[in-house]
């Protein structure tokens, strides 16, 4: 896709994986406490941050980030909606072959995008 690869592209490949286990262990822990839920989708969206300030230093981007940019380059949608784009065909997939969805999924898919540019708006 022609995206720039860096430090950044290694540290979220690195890394991702890791973090999504340990908010997997507490999602399994969550059940029907609010409170946890909503603290597990709020620290999904800070890996917008995250990717905003590795993306804003030029240090890269993994592999959806390049997608996100790369059809932000492409067709000239916004970064919000390339990654809404993205996040919203994944889960309508996973939940296709039979994968939870609930609320902070959809919550995740549409405000991921917005939370990854936020470094880039100001």
């Amino acid at each position: 896709m022609r995206e720039k690869l860096g430090w950044g592209t290694l540290a979220n490949i690195l890394s991702i994986g890791p973090w999504k286990n340990l908010l997997a262990v507490n999602y399994s822990a969550c059940g029907n406490n609010l409170l946890l839920q909503t603290e597990c989708c709020c620290c999904h969206l800070l890996m917008g941050l995250a990717s905003a300030i590795y993306i804003g230093v030029d240090a890269g981007a993994g592999p959806r980030d390049s997608m996100m940019l790369a059809i932000k380059r492409t067709t000239g949608v916004s970064i919000r909606v390339a990654r809404a784009i993205i996040e919203v065909t994944v889960v309508t997939i996973g939940w296709l072959l039979g994968g939870p969805a609930g609320i902070g999924t959809l919550v995740f898919a549409i405000l991921f995008g917005p939370s990854a540019i936020w470094l880039w708006v100001i």
